[in-house]
């Protein structure tokens, strides 16, 4: 039969009414079989278990509706439930400990802190001391600033006998004391945990962070010297290095760097930070020994910038030393950094000459050269270092000097490269945009991997085929540095640039003997047919229709690069670089996404509402926004079928505060169970034998945790807090929407008390009016109109406000049989308004009485 939801819940019902439990929670059930998150069923079949008093299903069940409600990011509802649960299953400590989680997520530290006491305390009468100090450490990760939950905790600890976490405690505080600058109370702290733990080596360190922040450096010196965790490379060997170098003791620091790089290279910034400081303190040569050792190091660790700002700093300080500026021209090449790497080497070739070495600057001269071929100033240097090595100077650039004094006849004018149409062209912009950016960071293989890509769609674009070659040079794989020369030559050969096609032969003949490739292996490697006629698919033409058309292999999208551009989808083509095989795989997905906006239904105030629960209604609408959206959803029990019912069924039809109202009562009823039902009772920490399996140590133990651990609770019931106000009003809202109204009576009035104590709150007048409808919901007039008397106090009401607040005052005075209050009131609200809603027929009504 196919499932009916109203019929299955009309049918509930019908068992309901006729007082037959077990066949609507089965019906109950069928609806959950198919939705097993619907709201109302859960909460309905939670209240049935516990007419049954079946507490164990009655929980399940209201935890699946709290999980339900958290999923959904309704916190507050899913705390209205747990705190359902604690009340059901007193001796669990599972709904405590998810209640207090859920009170520190909303900030109410004043609800979490006794939480975390009571599982405290229900672990010490059950013998489990640990479990008891865990619940209290989580308290301390909520109040980290609370000195007195600190202090105590490590007692705590001490008194289970875990010196080393009391330590940890006293120091964790300590450090806090020690960043505000309160040095007298952390040097206290740290001399108690050293006499806990004497050989706490993050005690010690502490300590001497004291020291050094009171002025006494040498005190921390001394104390950490010889310490075997001071030439460890952790963090006591940072701090005795930074001790050293600023007391000046750079040979001690030198010393200290080379014993702790004796541990492993991996402690290079050790050095790297000694090296700097001895530039700065003009001890040049010792510094270039130790950058020398760890320059390698540091590159392959990722710290190329750091070394460049050093090495830079040694170029400056040590005019005429070719190392730094060797150093600093092999860095810039291994990381392919074109845009420093010219600087260097020319800077570099200069000193070369300066120095007589005519060959080394020559080099550098010719690679400049063949970067930049028309800079005159270049071709002047390198003319003069040839004449100085007996050699004939050059007119152009070294790539095209003939290796025979004949002259190569000349060419004709060299066609233009073939044009790209716009969407490619602006596609291979974007990537050598990107490609520089990737460069100036170092991160030279996404940076190859890219032009890699970009020629799967621009395959004879020589702009990022010279780029490419550029960064293979930098990366010294002169393997590809010679097949994409080759690739170059080729393409400036059918283009007619003889100049051009020649420099590049010789550049490709160059690493191809670097790399130790025969002439015949070249050539089988990479025909020359192969490079001068890619495949149709991979040539762009203007004349081509689309970019499925072009390119049909996948390309990367771009970062930055809009998402029409993208190559169409299909395999991306196997890049055949040694280079890449071990590159890191760019990504650089468009991480845009369309935003979807939220149109939220208005809520209105009913017509019949007097003004002032208008205002309510108005106050919790606004309140509600100020923290989530799940106050502003009311919760609805379903019970009702859709159809007309009977006379007789409406009557017997419990609404959903019918179905709550009678769960409080019941769950105060669970409250009051016989001592026989709860969990057993502690034994006396004073006359008590300790439990069963338990050594008398462990027992002398236990008792004197339980003596601290009153001392604790003592003091932190002393703790006086200023708590949400806000958070507490929202709280109250979420719990009266859900009908669990003694909940929201209890948050109303922690904020009620908050204000009467002088703290300020923008919904004062709301949330007396609350607590005034909440207690007559409960039947209680002569209580609700208590706080309409204190809503009427507040300063600054408008008429409409008084006027509203008045009549409800004399509503609830007249049903809790004070007739006299009542006219009292009526009248006052005649006397401002004539025509009020029914005050003339309510006042006419007492006066007969």
């Amino acid at each position: 039969m196919a499932y009916n939801k109203s019929k299955t819940l009309e049918s509930a019902l019908k068992f309901l009414q006729q007082g037959k439990l077990a066949q609507a929670i089965s019906e109950y059930q069928q609806v959950l079989k198919y939705e097993p998150k619907d709201q109302s069923t859960l909460m309905t079949l939670g209240d049935l278990f516990v007419r049954q008093g079946d507490t164990q299903r009655a929980s399940d069940c209201f935890e699946r509706l709290a999980n339900v409600f958290l999923h959904d990011g309704f916190n507050s509802k899913a705390i209205a439930i747990y705190k359902k649960i604690a009340k059901l299953a007193p001796a669990e400590t599972s709904p405590l400990e998810r209640l207090a989680e859920l009170y520190v997520q909303q900030g109410v530290l004043s609800e979490a802190r006794p939480l975390y006491l009571q599982l405290a305390e229900i672990y010490l009468k059950g013998n489990r001391g640990q479990q008891a100090v865990e619940s209290l450490r989580k308290l301390l990760e909520v109040e980290p600033d609370n000195h007195r939950v600190q202090l105590r905790l490590a007692e705590l600890y001490q008194a289970m006998g875990q010196k080393k976490e009391a330590a940890l405690v006293r120091v964790s505080f300590a450090r806090r004391l020690l960043d505000r600058g309160e040095l007298d109370e952390a040097q206290k702290l740290v001399e108690n945990a050293l006499a806990a733990d004497p050989g706490n080596a993050e005690v010690i360190l502490l300590k001497a962070q004291i020291f050094s922040a009171g002025g006494q450096a040498e005190a921390a010196i001394a104390l950490l010297e010889g310490h075997s965790d001071s030439a460890n490379g952790g963090e006591m060997t940072t701090v005795f290095l930074d001790l050293l170098l600023k007391s000046g003791k750079m040979a001690r620091a030198v010393s200290l760097t080379h014993t702790v790089l004796e541990r492993g290279p991996q402690h290079h910034r050790h050095a790297h930070k000694a090296a700097a400081a001895l530039l700065e303190a003009g001890q040049a040569e010792e510094a270039l020994k130790l950058l020398g050792q760890i320059r390698d190091l540091l590159i392959e660790s990722g710290e190329q910038e750091q070394l460049g700002k050093t090495l830079l700093s040694a170029v400056e300080k040590m005019p005429g030393r070719l190392e730094p500026l060797e150093w600093l021209v092999d860095l810039y090449r291994k990381t392919s950094d074109s845009f420093r790497l010219p600087d260097a080497m020319r800077q570099l070739a200069d000193a070369y000459a300066s120095a007589g070495d005519a060959q080394g600057a020559e080099r550098l001269y010719e690679d400049l050269l063949e970067r930049n071929p028309d800079n005159e100033d270049l071709l002047q240097c390198l003319n003069r270092v040839r004449t100085q090595t007996g050699r004939e100077p050059v007119f152009g650039p070294p790539a095209l000097e003939e290796e025979t004094s004949e002259a190569a006849p000349a060419s004709a004018e060299p066609l233009p490269e073939p044009a790209l149409d716009e969407e490619t062209q602006r596609y291979v912009s974007q990537a050598l945009t990107d490609v520089d950016l990737f460069s100036s960071y170092g991160l030279t293989q996404k940076a190859i991997q890219l032009l890699e890509t970009v020629l799967q769609r621009a395959p004879r674009h020589t702009a990022t085929l010279e780029r490419l070659l550029d960064l293979y040079l930098g990366a010294g794989d002169e393997r590809r540095t010679a097949e994409i020369a080759a690739r170059l030559e080729h393409l400036h050969a059918e283009r007619g640039d003889t100049a051009n096609a020649e420099r590049f032969g010789e550049l490709q003949r160059r690493f191809q003997r670097a790399a130790g490739i025969s002439a015949d292996a070249a050539a089988a490697a990479q025909p020359p047919a192969a490079i001068s006629a890619p495949p149709a698919e991979f040539v762009v033409t203007p004349a081509e229709a689309s970019i499925a058309d072009v390119a049909p292999a996948q390309a990367p999208p771009v970062e930055g690069q809009p998402h029409s551009a993208a190559p169409a989808s299909g395999d991306v083509p196997e890049i055949h670089s040694t280079a890449g095989a071990a590159a890191l795989e760019v990504d650089l997905t468009d991480d845009w996404a369309a935003l979807a906006e939220e149109v939220q239904e208005p809520i209105e105030t009913p017509k019949t509402a007097s003004p002032a629960e208008a205002e309510v209604a108005s106050a919790e609408i606004t309140a509600a926004e100020t923290v989530s959206d799940e106050e502003s959803e009311e919760f609805e029990l379903e019970l009702v079928p859709t159809k007309a019912t009977s006379e007789k069924e409406e009557l017997s039809a419990m609404s959903q505060d019918q179905f709550l109202n009678e769960l409080a009562a019941e769950v105060e009823d669970l409250e009051r169970m016989p001592a026989e039902a709860e969990a057993p009772a502690p034994q006396s920490s004073t006359s008590a034998a300790p439990a069963a399996g338990t050594s008398a140590k462990d027992g002398e133990s236990l008792d004197q945790l339980r003596e601290v651990f009153q001392d604790f609770r003592t003091e932190l019931e002393e703790i006086g807090e200023e708590e949400d106000l806000e958070t507490h009003y929202n709280l109250g809202i979420a719990y009266r929407e859900m009908g669990l109204l003694d909940e929201a009576i209890g948050e109303f009035q922690k904020v009620a008390n908050g204000v009467q104590g002088g703290r300020p709150f923008r919904y004062a007048m709301q949330c007396s009016t609350l607590l005034g409808l909440t207690f007559m919901a409960k039947n209680e007039p002569k209580i609700a109109a208590v706080w309409y008397q204190r809503a009427l106090e507040t300063p600054g009401l408008d008429q409409e406000s008084v006027l509203a607040l008045r009549y409800d005052l004399g509503v609830a005075q007249e049903l809790a049989g004070d007739g006299a209050a009542a006219l009292e009131s009526f009248r006052l609200v005649y006397a401002m308004n004539i025509d009020y809603r029914d005050v003339a027929e309510r006042i006419a009504a007492l006066q007969k009485n």
